[in-house]
Order: C-alpha cells, then structure tokens, then sequence
C-alpha cells in the first residue's frame, strides 16, 4: 500500500458573497511539521482543527445512531481508535470530521466536490471558479474515487444537502460529516491537496 503524503498548506483569502459560495475568514491551515498521514499521531493533529467520529475500517459510513453527539477532540479517545490498547499496535479504522464546527467555535461548511457515476461536480465547480464565485478554500482534500472536499469558514447558517451549488456540489455542514484525510477505501486515500 503506497504511504499517503502530506502537502503543502492551502493559503487563505478573504473573500466571497454572503449568497452563493461560502465566505472564507483570514488564516491559514499550516501543515509543516504535521504527523506522516493517516498514523494516530496525525488524527490527533487533526483533532486540534476539527471534531472527529470514529468510521468503521475501510468504510464511510458511520456506524451506530448518536454518530453526531459523539465527535471529539480529545486526543486519549482518537488515539483509542487507532491503537490498540494491549498490543500497541495501529487498528485499522477510518476517521470522520464533523461539519458542523471547527475546533476554534467558527462555524465549518464543506463543499463535496461528487464526480462518481458521472455526477458534473468537477464541471460545476470549474463553471463557478471561471465567474469568480467560489473563494480559495481553507483546505482541499481529494477523495479516493477522484473528487475533493473543499473546506470554508463559513460567516452564514447553511444546510446541508445534495446539488445545492449546482450538479454534483453538495454542501456538508451542519448535521454533516466528511471523511478524514489519511483516512482510506479500499487502499485509496483521502489526501490533503491543492485548490487548483
């Protein structure tokens, strides 16, 4: 299985509409000197940006009711997930972020970018960025079956829900979650990227 890698961090701009895109807040994602991808000590680091829920192995689907309630940042309850308490050894589990919130109270907004089954998402979004209605994200994650995960900061309440931008941008924010980078489906990993 080739080992995931991490890249460089996506700089931030202020800009964007109060209707349409979401609006991104000044910062910057800094992922210098971030764990390897996928290890606990990554999920951990990942942990002080989001809320995180454990996912079932090779899987992006949670796995019981109260999946919502149960996102943590606490580093002791991530680490549990992916080690094994007597062996010490690394479990195989998947990690979702809840969409909702980020760590720091800013309200969290995700823009799926969906390109399975023929779905337009990658179209779409190309559509918007060439009228200069999508602002540059805060992070970008590519997904295993060729898609990506744009996130925001988002200043305005949105509802999750499918096709919202136009085909194939779904929005994924509050009572929504994402799968992780360093998260993987069959041996194909969601990684950071780049907004290009």
């Amino acid at each position: 299985m080739p080992e995931p890698t991490v890249a460089a961090p996506v700089p931030l701009t202020t800009s964007g509409p109060t209707e349409g895109p979401p609006t991104v807040l000044t910062g910057t994602l800094d992922f210098s000197g971030a764990p390897p991808l996928g290890t606990v000590a990554w999920f951990v680091f990942l942990a002080t940006l989001f809320y995180l829920i454990w996912l079932p192995p090779n899987r992006k689907f949670p796995p019981r009711p109260g999946w919502l309630q149960s996102g943590t940042r606490d580093p002791g309850v991530i680490s549990g997930w992916r080690r094994d308490p007597v062996m010490s050894w690394d479990l195989d589990c998947n990690v979702g972020i809840l969409t909702d919130r980020l760590a720091d109270g800013r309200p969290l907004c995700v823009l799926d970018v969906d390109v399975r089954d023929n779905k337009q998402g990658r179209e779409t979004l190309l559509h918007l960025i060439a009228e200069r209605r999508i602002a540059q994200p805060l992070l970008v994650v590519r997904t295993p079956t060729g898609g990506a995960h744009l996130y925001y900061a988002d200043t305005c309440s949105r509802k999750s829900g499918a096709n919202v931008l136009g085909p194939g941008l779904d929005i994924k924010a509050s009572n929504a979650y994402v799968v992780a980078p360093g998260s993987s489906i069959d041996g194909k990993f969601y990684t950071v990227g780049s907004f290009s």
